[in-house]
C-alpha cells in the first residue's frame, strides 16, 4: 500500500507521488481509494520517458468511507511508453499496483547464443541440400 497526504494549503501546493519504472511499460493500475475534494481534483497520470503527460484521468468515484471499498483504475498504451505513474492530490491510497508489458531486451550473451543456433541450423540445412 502506498498512500498520499493532502496539503494543508490546496491551494499553493500540490501534492504527488510518483512510481517511476526502470523500462518503459505498456500499463499500469492500481485499486484505489480517496477522500474527494470539491476544490481540487484526485489525479492520475502517465507520463513518457521525456516527463510528457501521456493520459490523465480525475477520479470521481465516492465510496462512502468504508473499509476496502474502491476501485481498480489504470491506463493501457499499445506499446510500452509508460515511464511513470503519478498520484496527485487528496488522501488517496493505492494497493495491488499492477504493471503491465515490462519492455524486456535480450542480454547480449543469449542473442550471440541465438545467432550462433540460427547459423548452425543454416549450415545444417545447406550441408543436407548438398548431398
Amino acid at each position: 500500500m502506498a498512500g498520499l497526504n493532502s496539503s494543508t494549503d490546496n491551494t499553493t501546493a500540490t501534492d504527488t507521488m510518483t512510481f517511476t519504472f526502470d523500462t518503459p511499460v505498456n500499463g499500469v493500475g492500481g485499486f484505489l481509494n480517496y477522500v474527494p475534494d470539491a476544490s481540487t481534483p484526485t489525479t492520475i497520470a502517465v507520463w513518457d520517458t521525456a516527463g510528457n503527460l501521456i493520459e490523465s484521468y480525475d477520479l470521481t468515484f465516492y465510496t462512502g468511507g468504508a473499509e476496502n471499498s474502491g476501485f481498480f483504475y489504470g491506463f493501457l498504451e499499445s506499446g510500452a511508453t509508460i515511464k511513470s505513474f503519478t498520484l496527485t492530490d487528496n488522501y488517496i491510497g493505492i494497493t495491488d499496483l499492477t504493471v503491465a508489458g515490462i519492455s524486456s531486451t535480450p542480454e547480449p550473451g543469449s542473442a550471440a547464443l541465438l545467432g550462433t543456433g540460427m547459423l548452425m541450423l543454416g549450415g545444417l540445412l545447406r550441408r543436407k541440400r548438398q548431398h
